[in-house]
């Protein structure tokens, strides 16, 4: 009985739900989403140890499985519909079905634990990722100082051609790819490198792109810019492999 009504409510939540347009559905936060289902999943386990001393906590542990899974339902549901792909969840939706069926909802508790911790960790890979490319790509300036025939002018930095000289004072952004001609920094490059300390630059050493002149003023012939720029090719991976699996979410994975 208890598993009969389980079912209609899955469906109701599962089919109901996906059916609505896109524009409807909020917008979640992924990471936040798998934090909260985690810690239904915890609550589900300590549901089902005891849920034979009461045949209420039976329904309860009952409900909070299904409540759990349905985000795992309904993405088996999408993942057919988009791609016609049976993958991960739809595994996982398999296991919870016959799981439900043979009474073993100790493990599917703690599998799903397991499933959204999973999620968890590649959720933060995914944040940590953005939040790089957001912090690299707001240190550049919309406008520079070049100096051309002696003269400092101001031009925006779309404007700036091969070749020309790109002053940059204490505290600001190196805007470009280049070479230095004039004056010695310490430069932190730490976006780009991850060394915790600036480092020296003087004239005939190379500097990148989104690297903060901390001390220091140096005049910089452009090698390139806009979006030949290391930072920005490194920028343009990241972007491109959002939807490829790196090791933490290839390890998620395997948690799932």
């Amino acid at each position: 009985m208890l598993f009969t009504l389980g079912a209609l409510a899955l469906g109701w939540a599962l089919w109901g739900n996906d059916n609505e347009p896109a524009s409807a559905a909020p917008e979640s936060d992924p990471e936040n989403e798998a934090d909260h289902f985690l810690k239904c999943s915890a609550g589900a386990c300590a549901l089902t140890v005891v849920r034979h001393a009461n045949p209420l906590l039976y329904a309860a542990s009952t409900g909070a499985l299904i409540y759990v899974n349905t985000p795992i339902m309904r993405e088996t549901v999408r993942a057919f519909r988009r791609d016609g792909a049976i993958g991960n969840a739809a595994a996982t939706s398999t296991i919870f079905v016959v799981g439900m069926l043979t009474g073993s909802q100790l493990a599917l508790a703690v599998g799903g634990c397991f499933y959204f911790l999973g999620s968890r960790m590649m959720a933060q890979a995914r944040r940590r990722s953005a939040s790089f490319i957001h912090d690299v790509f707001e240190n550049r300036p919309d406008r520079v100082r070049v100096v051309r025939d002696g003269v400092e002018l101001e031009i925006p930095l779309t404007a700036v051609r091969r070749h020309d000289v790109v002053v940059v004072e204490p505290g600001q952004a190196v805007p470009v790819d280049g070479v230095i001609v004039e004056g010695a920094a310490a430069v932190d490059q730490r976006a780009l490198t991850g060394e915790a300390q600036p480092v020296e630059r003087a004239a005939g050493d190379a500097v990148l792109a989104s690297t903060t002149v901390v001390g220091g003023r140096i005049l910089v012939r452009v090698e390139t810019s806009g979006e030949d720029t290391v930072v920005a090719k490194i920028g343009d991976i990241l972007h491109h492999s959002f939807d490829h699996p790196n090791m933490v979410q290839l390890r998620g994975q395997q948690w799932a």
